[in-house]
C-alpha cells in the first residue's frame, strides 16, 4: 500500500436521483475531500458500536445534522430524503 501508483477506491451503486443531486450540489473536485471526512467519521462511530450505528442509519434514527451559527446557535437542519427500501 506504500506505492505511489496505487490509489485505493471505493465503489458503490447509488440511485439515479442521488447521483444527479450530488452532481448538482457538490462543486467539481470536492467529492474526495467530502467523502474522506464522512468515511473517517463513520469509521470512528463503527469502532465504538458497529451494530448500533448500522441499525440506526438503516432505520433512519441516525442522520446528518447541520448546526448553524458560530455563537452556539442551535438551529438544526436535518437531511430528509426519501429512502428506497433495499437500495
Amino acid at each position: 500500500m506504500g506505492s505511489t501508483d496505487y490509489t485505493p477506491r471505493l465503489s458503490t451503486d447509488v440511485r439515479e436521483d442521488q447521483l444527479v443531486a450530488l452532481q448538482r450540489l457538490l462543486p467539481y473536485g470536492s467529492r474526495r475531500a467530502l467523502f474522506s471526512v464522512v468515511i473517517d467519521s463513520l469509521i470512528e462511530m463503527l469502532e465504538v458500536d458497529a451494530a448500533k450505528v448500522i441499525g440506526s442509519l438503516v432505520s433512519g434514527r441516525l442522520k446528518f445534522t447541520l448546526m448553524e451559527g458560530d455563537s452556539g446557535d442551535s438551529e438544526r437542519h436535518t437531511a430528509k430524503h426519501p429512502r428506497s427500501p433495499g437500495k
